[in-house]
């Protein structure tokens, strides 16, 4: 199983809304992926603002055919000691005492800073074929308003039949180890 780091981007809104979080890197992801597995993108947020945003929901920007949102939610970073990289398999279920999730809308962070959790972005992918998956859609409030900011992901998989056996992926059993 290759594990891959999914390190988002950003750019200006369709709706000309503020740009709240930074780019965090311009990464292409190439990877394979199987039918009805779940793939795990993992979001960084910076604040670029000097205001306090706080998430209200993190989805995908537009739909694709056969990729199927599962949900987002957020992580602390210093309870895992560190960011994983993108991953298979469901990591709260498998690995229940170092993965605890939050939910998105708990989220705030500071102004001008790093945050320490992280969003992660869950889909399964129902058919074989080639999907370059479309970028994020955060929603978010500021104490000046609200609105949303386009985080792009710069991710293609490769999907392929069959689902790969047993109940859980390798990068989750590894990621409970370490």
């Amino acid at each position: 199983m290759i594990i891959l780091l999914a390190v988002s981007s950003c750019s200006g809104n369709g709706d000309g809304g503020q740009v709240v979080f930074e780019l965090m890197g311009d990464v292409h992801i190439h990877g394979p992926v199987h039918t009805a597995e779940l793939y795990d993108n993992v979001t960084l947020l910076t604040n670029v603002t000097g205001e306090r945003v706080h998430l209200v929901s993190v989805s995908l920007a537009s739909p694709v055919r056969f990729v199927r949102f599962v949900g987002a939610t957020a992580f602390d970073s210093r309870r895992l000691r560190g960011f994983p990289v993108a991953s298979l398999g469901d990591l709260p279920v498998e690995c229940p005492k170092k993965y605890i999730p939050a939910p998105v809308s708990s989220v705030v962070v500071r102004p001008h800073q790093f945050s320490p959790w992280f969003v992660v972005v869950t889909i399964r992918i129902m058919r074989p074929g080639r999907y370059v998956l479309p970028g994020l859609r955060i929603d978010y409030t500021t104490p000046s308003g609200s609105g949303w900011q386009y985080y792009g992901t710069n991710t293609t998989l490769t999907v392929s039949n069959p689902p790969l056996p047993g109940p859980r992926a390798e990068s989750a059993f590894q990621a409970c180890r370490s």
